[in-house]
């Protein structure tokens, strides 16, 4: 505020001037326009203080802009995108469909793959290749041969006697006997012949006995194997079985005759479709 009588500023509160003492109780306010000395008009200051403020906050915005339109190498390049960075790579793995497993009364052995000979099409020598092996024509014609699906231990007609193929694990009944040529791949009640000159034999020394099986359990490792009963082949074939369809079938003999018989199986080293040349024996079967 203004004093009325020398101009001098006075503050709202004072009741006196300070500069020349007279009584402010009737005290104006600091005018709020200025006069023009060339044309003595009067003019309000305000339109002066925004136009003055606004100049202020515009001006340094403006000299940003000039600055980085002039220097982009200002602009600093952590800040770049591309459109990879919203998806970064990551070390995942898409996990893969799992087979489930066959169910059966015990797991079935797993051996490692052995240095045989990649698969061809070329048959053994001594038979012709089949994509599921089947029986050759018994020299003997009473004795019928035919394979069975499954584990036989829980067919609608089980083996009335069953002596599995590791001794060494489960020894057999006491009416049958069990050799073998040694060296054999062996896991709980499971063998595997593993080489083209390995063997099993089997012999059953009672009289009732009217036919003999063979539990083979095959895998992608096993190959060509020979069945001779009594001395005499009546089966030849590949074993081999896919991870999806493992070869667990029954080779099954009847109607042997009376009297002790003998059952011989051996490796023939031809690999089967797995390139394989093992043959995996579950149990024998007696009726």
């Amino acid at each position: 505020m203004k004093c009325r009588d020398c101009g001098a500023n006075v503050a709202s509160t004072d009741k006196f001037c300070g500069v020349c003492g007279a009584p402010q109780e009737n005290a104006s306010p600091a005018p709020s326009t200025v006069t023009d000395r060339t044309t003595g008009e009067s003019r309000s200051i305000w339109p002066g203080i925004a136009i003055g403020c606004g100049g202020l906050i515009i001006l340094p915005l403006i000299a940003v802009v000039v600055l980085v339109l002039l220097s982009p190498e200002l602009i600093p390049s952590s800040i770049t995108f591309s459109p990879s960075d919203s998806n970064p790579p990551t070390d995942e793995v898409t996990p893969t469909a799992t087979r489930a497993p066959t169910a059966t009364p015990t797991r079935a052995p797993t051996r490692a793959p052995t240095d045989t000979p990649v698969p061809t099409d070329t048959p053994p020598p001594t038979a012709a290749p089949t994509a599921e092996p089947t029986a050759t024509t018994a020299p003997v014609a009473e004795l019928p041969v035919s394979f069975l699906q499954g584990d036989a231990r829980w067919f609608d007609d089980p083996p009335m006697m069953i002596a599995y193929a590791n001794a060494n694990y489960s020894p057999p009944p006491s009416a049958v006997t069990i050799t073998d040529s040694g060296g054999l791949w062996r896991h709980n009640e499971w063998i595997a012949l593993m080489d083209g000159d390995q063997w099993i034999e089997v012999t059953h020394s009672g009289t009732a006995v009217d036919s003999v099986g063979i539990q083979f359990w095959g895998d992608t490792n096993d190959g060509w194997v020979r069945v001779l009963v009594d001395g005499a082949e009546k089966w030849r074939g590949s074993i081999y079985g896919s991870d999806d369809d493992p070869f667990i079938r029954y080779l099954k003999m009847t109607n042997l005759g009376a009297g002790p018989h003998t059952i011989r199986v051996e490796a023939l080293g031809d690999p089967g479709l797995g390139g394989g040349n093992d043959v995996a024996i579950f149990f024998f079967g007696f009726e």
